[in-house]
């Protein structure tokens, strides 16, 4: 499953979080009623822009952004996959690229001293 957390900038008391992921019925169980809910598949631009902004109309700036989408499929050398390798990089690289371009813009972004990336 790909995922990707939205969490909007809010005193710690208030903190409010957005979950997504490409499909809801998976998430309406990990939110529990707690959590708002945006179905987003990152390797799709627009969608990535539409749920930030949903995001953003709901809880105002995002503060934080956790990336946890990931794919990965073994893949053999001697046989190479062209459509496999694909996919590797349109989820682990390009969906990436989609977040970070669609969440960044957000005033709490700009300073960057709070700017964490995941090793």
């Amino acid at each position: 499953m790909r995922r990707a957390a939205l969490v909007p900038h809010s005193p710690p008391s208030l903190s409010r979080v957005a979950i997504s992921a490409r499909r809801n019925d998976e998430l309406a169980g990990v939110a529990a009623g707690r959590m708002t809910v945006v179905s987003v598949d990152v390797t799709d631009r627009a969608a990535v822009d539409a749920a930030a902004s949903q995001v953003r109309d709901e809880f105002g700036e995002i503060d934080v952004v956790v990336y946890n989408a990931g794919f990965w499929e073994r893949m053999d050398a001697t046989a190479w996959d062209r459509d496999l390798f694909a996919r590797h990089v349109e989820i682990n690289l390009l969906g990436l690229n989609n977040c970070v371009g669609a969440v960044l813009p957000d005033a709490g972004w700009r300073s960057c001293s709070r700017c964490r990336w995941p090793c």
